[in-house]
């Protein structure tokens, strides 16, 4: 009796995974990898160039692959963590390309994406990932991205060489013309 009430109970968690296509074993969620990245992100820079960061105002894309999850979000911290903030990310159905600097990939339906707003100068951005299934709430390691300077450096450094041009033309024209 005992090995058909097993061989029945095996049976309806086999057709349950195969009608839902969810796996009745599977305890709670799982993170298996986050990654990000933002419009001015250069894939072909490298980590040995230094650390990349994204200019003042730009969103951060989060991609996350996420087994067994009926829910995901994001929360995110301009504080150093005080505070957590939280975006929404929604299941991918389809390839989509943002810029051209992220891919969001289908793999099984298990993909996710959400977007970091835009932040000042100088602020770092701490976040995580977090999901929910099967009554269970995990939560990824927590990143964080630092926004750069964005032209400020670039500009600064055109109105000093053109002072300093500037001042050596009109040195030399005053020299000729004393």
């Amino acid at each position: 009796m005992k090995q058909l009430k097993l061989k029945a109970t095996l049976m309806l968690l086999i057709l349950t995974s195969l009608m839902t296509g969810i796996n009745p074993t599977l305890a709670q969620p799982n993170i298996v990898s986050v990654s990000y990245s933002w419009p001015t992100f250069d894939w072909g820079y490298g980590a040995e160039h230094g650390v990349q960061q994204p200019n003042p105002g730009e969103e951060i894309y989060v991609a996350a692959s996420i087994e067994g999850a009926d829910e995901a979000y994001i929360e995110y911290s301009t504080d150093g963590g005080t505070t957590w903030n939280i975006v929404n990310m929604s299941k991918i159905t389809e390839p989509v390309v943002v810029r051209k600097t992220i891919c969001w990939w289908i793999l099984g339906g298990k993909n996710w994406k959400g977007i970091i707003p835009g932040q000042g100068m100088g602020t770092t951005v701490q976040f995580r990932v977090v999901a929910k299934g099967n009554g269970v709430t995990v939560k990824s390691n927590v990143q964080s991205v630092t926004y750069g300077w964005g032209y400020l450096p670039l500009i600064i450094g055109f109105v000093v060489v053109v002072i300093i041009i500037g001042g050596g033309l009109f040195y030399y024209y005053k020299k000729l013309h004393a």
